[in-house]
């Protein structure tokens, strides 16, 4: 059985629910520099009261296999903090 049959058999690890994973300050097990925000998204995100996973999932794009995440835009960041984000949500 391959990877993916062993995922659909609902047989799939779920990280919890992200409530307690802090966005840019916990590490991502696994992932290198390129999941490293810069400082002042984070205090960006910190002032808008995005500081945990949680708050970044987009349910109605997310699956079993796949993590959806909202984009900058819907969060309500700058322009330059949007691109930045977006560059990080899509590459995980």
């Amino acid at each position: 059985m391959n990877s993916l049959e062993v995922i659909r058999s609902s047989l799939a690890w779920k990280v919890g629910n992200g409530n307690s994973f802090r966005i840019g300050r916990d590490p991502w097990s696994g992932c290198g520099n390129e999941h490293i925000l810069s400082l002042d998204l984070v205090d960006c995100l910190d002032q808008s009261n995005i500081q945990y996973l949680s708050r970044v999932g987009d349910l109605e794009v997310s699956t079993i296999i796949i993590q959806g995440w909202k984009l900058g835009i819907s969060l309500g960041l700058s322009e330059i903090h949007s691109r930045e984000w977006d560059i990080y949500v899509l590459s995980l």
